[in-house]
C-alpha cells in the first residue's frame, strides 16, 4: 500500500512500473465492483473509475484541525508533528495523482460529491451519500448492475482559509 500512498522517487518515475500499475489496478478493482453495492475507501478510486455510470465518487474532507486531534490520539503524537505528518501525506498523495495520472487529487471535478465533514456529522455524511444512491438521476446511471459506490477519502484534511 505504501507503493500506491508515496509519492514516485527519482529512479520510480523511469522505470515500467507506472505501465504496469495502471494497467492492472483497474482490473482488479472492477472485479471486485462486479460484485455491486461495494464501498471502497481510499486511493485511487476516483481515478481507477473514472467515467464509470454506476461509480458514485465521494471525496471526504475535514479540517486540518480535526485531523490534528486526531492524529496525535492515533499515533501520540505532538500536535506539529502530527500536522507534519498529515501535510506530508496530503502533498504526497497529490504528487502521486499528478504522476500516475496528471491529475491534482484535490480537483473537485473528480468526484460526485464533496462533503466538508467539519460541517456534519459522520450519520448525516453517511445518510447524504445513501440518499444521492437513491435520487432518481443516480439511479438512471445504474443499468442493470445496480449502483457500486466509491468513498475516497484524498486528502484527508484540508485547510480552510
Amino acid at each position: 500500500m505504501r507503493a500506491i500512498h508515496d509519492a514516485p522517487s527519482i529512479l520510480e518515475r523511469f522505470t515500467y512500473g507506472k505501465g504496469k500499475y495502471i494497467a492492472i489496478m483497474p482490473a482488479i478493482m472492477l472485479k471486485h465492483l462486479q460484485k455491486d453495492n461495494v464501498v471502497y475507501h481510499g486511493l485511487a478510486g476516483h481515478f481507477l473509475f473514472q467515467g464509470i455510470p454506476h461509480v458514485l465518487k465521494v471525496r471526504i474532507i475535514a479540517d486540518i484541525e480535526d485531523g490534528v486531534r486526531e492524529e496525535m490520539k492515533r499515533e501520540q503524537i505532538s500536535a506539529e508533528d502530527a500536522r507534519c505528518m498529515l501535510k506530508k501525506d496530503d502533498e504526497e498523495r497529490r504528487k502521486w495523482g499528478l504522476h500516475l495520472y496528471g491529475k491534482d487529487t484535490s480537483d473537485p471535478n473528480l468526484y460526485d460529491m464533496v462533503l466538508h465533514v467539519h460541517t456534519m456529522t459522520v450519520d448525516e455524511a453517511v445518510q447524504i451519500v445513501v440518499s444521492a444512491a437513491k435520487l432518481p438521476a443516480t439511479i438512471q446511471r445504474r443499468g442493470p448492475r445496480g449502483f457500486s459506490m466509491i468513498c475516497a477519502w484524498q486528502p484527508k484534511w484540508r485547510r480552510l482559509s
